[in-house]
């Protein structure tokens, strides 16, 4: 219930970098609607996540980044 009552929505426009491998985070990122695809630092894409999915859950479960 604690992560439900701390979110807070942030809206991204096609080609934002929501999160970058070398920043430091402990956020937690729910994809409401859309997609958001991964990418590694040379630009190859990894993966495609869609709505209900979500990322950065082991940095922030683990505090790394």
């Amino acid at each position: 219930m604690k992560v439900v009552m701390n979110m807070v929505r942030t809206p991204y426009k096609q080609g934002d970098v929501i999160f970058d491998i070398s920043e430091k985070s402990d956020d937690l990122y729910l994809i409401h609607t859309g997609t958001v695809q991964i990418e590694s630092s040379e630009g190859l894409a990894l993966a495609t996540l869609e709505q209900g999915e979500m990322f950065g859950e082991m940095a922030s479960i683990l505090g790394e980044r």
